[in-house]
């Protein structure tokens, strides 16, 4: 079961009986849903930072919800495009924002290996690097404490191997 949240922009200029029949058959797609949530703390009328087709104030409102059946979200999809006072729509899936599904879905644990591969190389590189710039300036005396120096500017350690 996917979590689901959805952004609406409806048309600010609209007054409150237009507004509940543009909302309403949307709303009804996903109201009997489980744990279906209303944000009441954002909703309401705001203005917009620009304009979105000419208008410049649009009702926000914010639903949460879980849902088997993508068809659910392709419905509400198709008639937010089908209705000219629907401005805009968001509908996120939350699950994917936490990774649960990354982690069990193979092509996207090879990605990440191939990512962490990726990313221990350059770490590899920059270590070498640092440790160039440190025996150049003759500051590290031996590997061991070259070694330490790097780790500590590799861990955003503020440490001066002067005073040590």
């Amino acid at each position: 079961m996917a979590k689901y949240e959805i952004d609406l922009l409806v048309n600010g200029s609209l007054d409150e009986e237009a507004l509940k029949k543009v909302v309403d058959p949307l709303v009804a797609l996903i109201r009997d849903q489980k744990n279906f949530k209303v944000d009441k703390d954002l909703n309401g009328l705001r203005p917009l930072a620009y304009k979105i087709k000419g208008q410049s104030n649009a009702y926000y409102f914010v639903y949460t919800f879980e849902c088997e059946d993508r068809n659910i979200i392709n419905e509400f999809t198709r008639l937010c495009n089908i209705n000219s006072d629907v401005l805009r729509k968001l509908i996120i899936n939350i699950e994917k924002t936490y990774g649960y599904r990354d982690s069990i879905n193979p092509k996207k644990v090879k990605k990440s290996f191939i990512l962490n591969k990726r990313f221990q190389r350059i770490q590899a590189e920059n270590r070498e690097k640092y440790a160039n710039r440190f025996t150049a300036d003759n500051s590290a005396d031996n590997l061991d404490d070259m070694n330490e120096i790097v780790e500590n500017v590799l861990n955003n350690k503020e440490e001066d191997p002067e005073n040590e």
